[in-house]
């Protein structure tokens, strides 16, 4: 492609075109970005993300990685500059700055050598634990795979990260994260049970998880047409959770189940996905990356992700029960003396209820429950929590 103009955003190097670009094609150390111009169509730039869907100005891309937090960054009349260099082409400007997107790494120091310093990739987990703490060690050892994305591995790295993974999956499995919780409804039930803020919530995460997906699998290309897919995954999860990131792939697949770049084995997987929200949007990449990158979270989530997935609070044995006979066999408190709980009783004509509880000197009481079968409870509970903390 060379009809590119040198730029600068923010004062860094940049390469900008009008034209929509595939990110399967933007090669290891660039990293790519949409902009956005105003509503009066004045020609003006005043946003920067992942991805743009309304209002799109032009596409950039950078040696250096920007800092965009919240999914979006906005921008003024004089952050953009244009016509600041002579490169047209993204050979030329990857010459021009060899050495830019490669600071963090080097700056960070997270190289192979680790391998050779560490037993295992565990060990590696366990003396950050020992040193930072459990949330510190979960960034510490998430970088650590972002930054071995864009290199080429020998067995024994790979082997490494597969263990740092392990590790931080096994210890995190219990621990209750807000933004990895996905809104279990559609649109018609959300607006009947007045959580329709909640519906566009989940939709708004599940966008940047697609785009995290994407960007993932177009930044571990570490030379044409190699990929660390399976680190792309790894990273994502990481970030997002088993849940959501399966719901992304299952939307995906199943929009497309007409396409033959999609395995069989992937079909049938999605194919035992209820997705809600199908409105959200589909991922840029090219179907064979989005099947390898599954195959790679669909095994990943076999082998570690049932923590990922299991309800959060904690399991009870059923010797909590309400005055019509329900046991409770889980529960989740939100304060000191208020929770939120499933309940089972085999004899009644609805099974299983989920509950909002107080806690009173004479054990709870329970009110505002949803009764169905098993799904409809778990349904109402994750739906509770995601209300209450997102």
């Amino acid at each position: 492609m060379e009809n590119f103009e040198e730029v600068a955003i923010f004062g860094i190097p940049a390469l900008f075109t009008p034209a929509r670009i595939d990110r399967s094609t933007v090669p290891y150390g660039c990293h790519l970005y949409e902009v956005r111009h105003d509503d009066d169509c004045q020609g003006d730039a005043v946003q920067i993300a992942r991805n743009i869907c309304v209002n799109h100005w032009g596409s950039l891309i950078t040696r250096d990685e920007l800092e965009i937090n919240d999914g979006y960054l906005d921008i003024g009349p004089m952050d953009l500059n244009y016509g600041t260099g002579d490169c047209r082409s993204i050979s030329d400007f990857m010459a021009k700055y060899p050495d830019a997107g490669r600071k963090e790494v080097k700056q960070m120091g997270l190289t192979s050598k680790l391998a050779s310093v560490y037993d295992t990739g565990a060990d590696f987990w366990r003396d950050n634990v020992l040193g930072y703490g459990t949330g510190e060690a979960v960034a510490i050892c998430s970088r650590y795979l972002g930054i071995n994305l864009v290199r080429e591995h020998q067995e024994d790295e790979c082997r490494f990260c597969r263990e740092i993974f392990a590790a931080m999956a096994e210890a995190t499995k219990d621990v209750f994260v807000p933004v990895k919780l996905v809104y279990p409804y559609g649109f018609e039930v959300a607006k009947e049970r007045m959580e329709t803020s909640y519906y566009h919530k989940n939709r708004d995460m599940n966008t940047e998880c697609t785009h995290a997906i994407d960007a993932a699998i177009s930044e571990s290309c570490y030379k044409v047409n190699h990929y660390n897919l399976e680190l792309a995954a790894m990273c994502v999860i990481s970030g997002h959770g088993f849940g959501r990131v399966n719901a992304v792939l299952a939307h995906q697949v199943q929009k497309h189940a007409y396409d033959g770049r999609y395995s069989g084995a992937s079909k049938k997987w999605a194919e035992g996905f209820n997705i809600p929200d199908k409105t959200h949007v589909f991922l840029n990449s090219h179907a064979t990356l989005v099947e390898g990158f599954a195959a790679h979270a669909r095994k990943l989530h076999s082998d570690l992700g049932t923590g990922d997935s299991a309800l959060p609070g904690q399991e009870e044995d059923g010797r909590f029960k309400s005055a019509n006979g329900y046991g409770v066999i889980r529960s989740f408190m939100f304060s000191e003396n208020q929770g939120y709980a499933i309940a089972h009783n085999p004899d009644a004509p609805d099974r299983y209820v989920c509950w909002q509880f107080t806690v009173t000197e004479g054990g709870r009481d329970y009110y505002w429950g949803i009764y169905g079968n098993e799904q409809t409870a778990i349904d109402g509970y994750n739906a509770r929590l995601f209300a209450k903390y997102n």
